[in-house]
């Protein structure tokens, strides 16, 4: 959370951080609160409040007391523009304005984005001006990423009014197929035609709309073999047919804020038997491994925990070929928070430890290629007080949707 920051900079040895970016940055997003800042700097020093140095025109962004707010000076970097021609030295400029303390420090640690060119210009310079500055390479995961893996109540709140909303569309995306007419074995919209993926990510994005959401990733909507290719979207033009599966992965976000993750696999209509066991297996492993996801838990433990459970019934697993296009291929899960995907990472090697007040999704997997099947099963949950992992994701889980 962002209020462990001190204790988190002083367990780390830094004496100030520094951050660039804007909000649409995940991590630049939360050191600031959401600020609608466009491009900007953050510093903190241990105690002390943090600053935000942004421009003029972004100058009300911030909203929080929490922060000491500070305007780049737009007259020095039109002087050193004039004198030198170059717009990476006079914004080089006026950041230096706002790291003159770092002349009386000894450690700080960079965070946020910005371009590689200038990213190096500023580096370089931080170096000159200050010979005894450390700039320390923090690994992953950073500070700043364990502030986010752990939720506040106020966080976790906005998380799960979203999966609320995310549930919701997801249920009246599937409701939305149902409802047309069926004609050789195809859905078909009210001019004969068939009704395609791109009919209804259109539905799917005018319902995120509705409830102030955005698919700034792109959802997932891939009928029978798109789905068996990794993250395939759909093919916008496929034609939404009968005992074919879809796989539906929606994570929205609320505007410069969280995200949702939810999958489902459907089938409109009679499944084959090769699908049900696809599905009976995921669904198996998704119900073994969630009561696993524990506090003190290691987050690659789980992952562990999936390939095993695979292996047993005879698929093969990315733990023992981690080139496998057939079974088990994918890692179990991720965090989910400003970032679709953040610690803790449930992937193989993954060593991030779960505790109370993470929020992650959960999504085993199986592929079939020379079937062309696919299925995924994945909600978004959170660790409560109790230490028990709960879903806020509230969708059926059934993959025989039926027919009207």
């Amino acid at each position: 959370m962002r209020s462990d920051l001190d204790k988190l900079m002083q367990n780390y040895h830094l004496d100030a951080i520094v951050a660039f970016g804007s909000a649409s940055d995940p991590a630049f997003n939360f050191l600031t609160a959401g600020s609608d800042t466009g491009e900007a700097m953050f510093t903190k020093t241990p105690g002390e409040k943090a600053n935000i140095w942004l421009g003029p025109l972004q100058r009300e962004g911030v909203k929080s007391l929490d922060f000491v707010t500070h305007i780049f000076d737009l007259a020095l970097y039109h002087r050193v523009f004039s004198e030198t021609g170059s717009r990476q030295k006079a914004e080089l400029e006026i950041y230096l304005q706002g790291l003159g303390f770092l002349k009386n420090v000894k450690r700080v640690a960079l965070y946020g984005r910005m371009e590689f060119s200038f990213s190096c210009l500023l580096r370089n310079e931080l170096n000159r001006r200050y010979p005894g500055l450390e700039i320390v390479d923090d690994a992953t995961p950073t500070l700043v990423d364990r502030l986010r893996a752990t939720k506040s109540a106020e966080e976790l709140a906005k998380i799960i009014e979203i999966g609320r909303k995310t549930s919701r569309v997801m249920i009246e995306t599937r409701d939305y197929i149902r409802s047309h007419k069926v004609s050789e074995n195809c859905f078909v919209k009210a001019d004969h035609s068939p009704l395609i993926v791109g009919d209804v990510k259109r539905f799917t994005r005018s319902r995120l709309f509705e409830q102030d959401l955005e698919d700034t990733e792109g959802m997932i909507f891939a009928p029978g073999k798109q789905s068996v290719v990794g993250h395939n979207t759909g093919e916008p033009d496929t034609p939404i047919l009968l005992e074919v599966p879809i796989i539906f992965d929606l994570f929205p976000r609320e505007a410069r804020g969280y995200f949702h993750d939810t999958t489902r696999t459907w089938c409109f209509g009679r499944p084959s038997d090769h699908l049900l066991k696809l599905y009976e297996d995921v669904r198996g492993c998704f119900d073994f491994v969630v009561p696993k996801a524990t506090p003190g838990t290691s987050s690659g433990d789980l992952q562990d925990h999936a390939c095993d459970y695979f292996r047993e019934r005879g698929y093969p697993v990315v733990k023992d070929n981690p080139n496998t296009r057939d079974g088990y291929t994918h890692s179990l899960g991720h965090g989910v928070g400003l970032a679709v995907h953040e610690p803790p990472y449930m992937g193989m090697g993954a060593k991030d430890i779960l505790s109370k007040g993470n929020v992650f999704a959960i999504e085993p997997s199986l592929i079939d290629t020379n079937r062309g099947l696919a299925v995924r099963i994945e909600d978004t949950f959170c660790i409560d007080n109790a230490g028990k992992a709960v879903s806020i994701t509230d969708v059926p889980y059934d993959l025989v949707i039926p027919v009207k």
